[in-house]
C-alpha cells in the first residue's frame, strides 16, 4: 500500500471515529479499559521471587509494572501504555554489547571495556492484545448499541 493510500485511510478512519464520539466516547473508554485489564492480568503472574524465563511475560515482583498501565486520548483514539521505565527493556530485551550508532563500542576512559548487560526479551503486550482481540468489536458494538437506544 502506498504512503498516499495509507494517509487517505488514516484520515477517513479519524473522520469516522470523530463522528462516533472520538477518544472520549464510552465505547472507546471501555475498549481501553478492557485492554488495560488484560495487560495487568498478564503482568500479575506470581513467580515467587524468581525471574520469568526468556520469551515469557515478566513475573510480578513489586507490582509497579502492572500498576503503571495507563490510557489517554491521542487524536481520535485512545492509547494504552505501560509507563514504568523498565517496560520497554522487558518487552524488547537489551544487549549493551551491540555497537553504538556511530559503530564504536562502549568503552570506559583508559580503553577498558564495560561489563555487558544482556536481558532477553520478555514480551507481554502482544500476548495481552491477543487475549482480548476477539472481545473488542463486541465491547464497542455493545456500548454503541446502548448509546443509540438511549438516543431514541
Amino acid at each position: 500500500m502506498s504512503r498516499e493510500a495509507l494517509v487517505q485511510v488514516n484520515r477517513r478512519l479519524e473522520r469516522e471515529l470523530r463522528s462516533l464520539g472520538g477518544a472520549n466516547s464510552p465505547e472507546m473508554r471501555e475498549a481501553a479499559k478492557v485492554l488495560k485489564r488484560s495487560i495487568r492480568r498478564v503482568l500479575s503472574t506470581r513467580g515467587g521471587g524468581q525471574p520469568s524465563a526468556p520469551g515469557q511475560p515478566p513475573h510480578r515482583q513489586s507490582g509497579r509494572l502492572a500498576g503503571s498501565v495507563r490510557d489517554g486520548a491521542v487524536g481520535p483514539g485512545r492509547r494504552v501504555a505501560v509507563t514504568w521505565y523498565t517496560a520497554p527493556i522487558l518487552e524488547a530485551g537489551i544487549d549493551s554489547s551491540l555497537p553504538l550508532r556511530s559503530g564504536k563500542r562502549r568503552r570506559r576512559p583508559g580503553g577498558l571495556a564495560r561489563r555487558q548487560l544482556k536481558i532477553a526479551a520478555r514480551p507481554f503486550l502482544q500476548r495481552s492484545l491477543d487475549a482480548v482481540r476477539d472481545q473488542m468489536p463486541g465491547v464497542i458494538a455493545t456500548h454503541m448499541r446502548d448509546r443509540l437506544t438511549e438516543a431514541t
